[in-house]
């Protein structure tokens, strides 16, 4: 997806969840790296040919190898370069190159979406409100998006997205040519966020983030990996710019496919 006027974004659809910092300004709960290295996704991995899929899991971090029986599954096709959730449903397309290639790939699909259950499961209440504008269980290539952040307590803005491959993009606040963002937004209005859905297409994850003061250090490191596959990074650059912030934080998941 392509931010208007701006920075190209790769964003798509899934479970919309959002989490709020105490009113208090304790500090941030400790642990997110220390939780996603605890926790495994359920993978299903069919449509092998003559690769023993025990090599594959061999390779992979971070799942648990499960069979068709799982609820909770993701399931990844190696012959048509699929990865799907537990209803079927297309969350990333890994299909090119070498099989080490698709391999990094399934890799990064996993980084995010343990990433996103692990601030899911992080303990703070839902506060941040974030919602796609027009909604739709799913868009399509070239379709024209807002994402609406609202019911914010806090004037500074931080977003960025985890495609679906796991690759980092930093949405704001951003400089790209003529832009430069303003580090806050409007106190108790409504943030809008317009782009375009372009490919790669799958399950994409917005984090929104609004802090008491700037996160300028988090910024930076949010830089240094812009459009790199770093979704595993994540978790450790809120566990240390998040701590002792009064913050609300807010996630938005986007499904996107081809055009019909």
């Amino acid at each position: 997806m392509a931010r208007t006027g701006a920075i190209l974004l790769v964003a798509t659809l899934l479970v919309a969840a959002s989490f709020e910092k105490a009113p208090s300004a304790e500090a941030a709960s400790p642990g997110l790296v220390q939780a996603a290295k605890a926790a495994t996704l359920p993978l299903l991995i069919i449509n092998t040919g003559t690769t023993d899929p025990a090599k594959l899991y061999g390779v992979l971090s971070g799942v648990t190898p499960v069979n068709a029986t799982a609820s909770d599954r993701f399931t990844w096709d190696v012959g048509h370069g699929k990865v799907t959730d537990a209803q079927g449903h297309g969350i990333a397309t890994v299909l090119g190159g070498d099989l080490e290639a698709q391999l990094a790939r399934v890799q990064g699909v996993i980084d995010t979406w343990t990433t996103v259950r692990v601030l899911e499961h992080s303990g703070h209440p839902l506060d941040l409100e974030t919602h796609i504008d027009p909604a739709s269980p799913v868009y399509h290539d070239g379709d024209r998006i807002t994402v609406v952040v609202s019911g914010y307590r806090h004037p500074y803005l931080t977003m960025m997205n985890l495609a679906s491959d796991g690759t980092i993009n930093f949405v704001y606040p951003t400089e790209t040519g003529t832009r430069h963002d303003s580090l806050t937004i409007p106190s108790g209005g409504v943030y809008r966020l317009p782009l375009q859905v372009t490919p790669p297409f799958g399950a994409d994850h917005f984090i929104a983030i609004t802090s008491a003061t700037a996160l300028a250090g988090l910024h930076q490191a949010l830089k240094a990996i812009d459009g790199q596959p770093e979704a595993v990074s994540i978790l450790d650059l809120l566990d240390h710019a998040l701590d002792g912030q009064d913050y609300q934080l807010g996630i938005q998941a986007v499904f996107s496919a081809e055009s019909p």
